[in-house]
């Protein structure tokens, strides 16, 4: 799977490259379109996205004795398996646009298959869970072609990502002890997108996109999407899809991989 993204990544990073080469003749070819809109629209989105979640912590400081491994796996090791609750809010000014997504699983009473152990903290019996995610994602949009029928643009931004987690449960000494520890990283970003529009019913759009960064040995990020919307009017929009994240954050002793995949559904209303 990591190949298969690294791949992904290469071939949009070379299109980001080629979008960037070409934009000004593109831009030159809607000089008489965007003469004639002068009024720069905003948006506000909200969505409800619900996610399967998967993923891991390691380092020298994490050990399951479930694999004698320096990692502890969400679902196996944390009883996390989704983050259900999981709001989204994407605000779209002009060709600059904000997506924030909280999502996060309160599990109680997980029976743990095989002790863990986080530093100095160990774990044998029923444990509690609350792990939460942040995922902001600032993006600047520049088309690269446009047709009556749909058009083509590339974008380049940041994404911050901060994973944290409190967990409770009896100790070596049957006593009941807690443990927190988080994560959290800026990533740069770049993606290549495309919208189009249905030729016999023109209130349905589908849209796709990606974007991320491959960073090597410090890890990488993706972020795929695609998705049908339904406009009923100027102002409103409806729409459904499907979304995946997908990344990987290594430093300094720490490393945590984090894969969320699940449908959304959406309103936006534009002003």
């Amino acid at each position: 799977m990591a190949g298969k993204w690294h791949c992904m990544l290469t071939a949009f990073v070379c299109m980001g490259a080629l979008g960037m080469t070409i934009m000004p003749t593109a831009s030159a070819n809607n000089t008489d379109g965007e003469s004639q809109d002068k009024t720069t629209k905003t948006s506000v989105e909200l969505r409800w996205f619900n996610p399967t979640v998967r993923g891991s912590v390691g380092g020298d400081g994490y050990l399951s004795e479930r694999t004698y491994e320096n990692k502890l796996d969400f679902e196996h090791d944390l009883g996390v398996s989704d983050m259900h609750n999981a709001p989204e809010i994407k605000i779209t000014h002009g060709k600059w646009s904000v997506d924030y997504i909280r999502m996060g699983n309160d599990v109680r009473g997980y029976k743990l298959p095989a002790p863990i152990q986080h530093n100095s903290k160990f774990f044998k019996g029923d444990l509690d869970t609350d792990m939460k995610l942040d995922y902001v994602s600032v993006n600047y949009q520049q088309d690269v072609a446009k047709t009556e029928a749909a058009s083509y643009y590339w974008t380049a931004g940041a994404k911050y990502i901060g994973v944290s987690a409190t967990s409770s449960g009896l100790n070596g000494n049957n006593e009941l002890e807690s443990d927190s520890d988080s994560a959290k990283g800026i990533i740069p970003s770049i993606g290549v997108g495309a919208v189009w529009q249905s030729a016999t019913a023109p209130r349905w759009q589908g849209s796709i996109s990606l974007n991320g960064m491959p960073l090597g040995r410090y890890g990488h990020i993706v972020d795929f999407e695609a998705a049908v919307k339904y406009q009923p009017d100027k102002v409103w929009q409806v729409s459904a899809g499907y979304r995946v994240l997908d990344m990987r954050l290594h430093k300094d002793d720490k490393e945590v991989t984090f894969q969320a995949n699940g449908p959304f559904v959406g309103v936006c209303y534009s002003f």
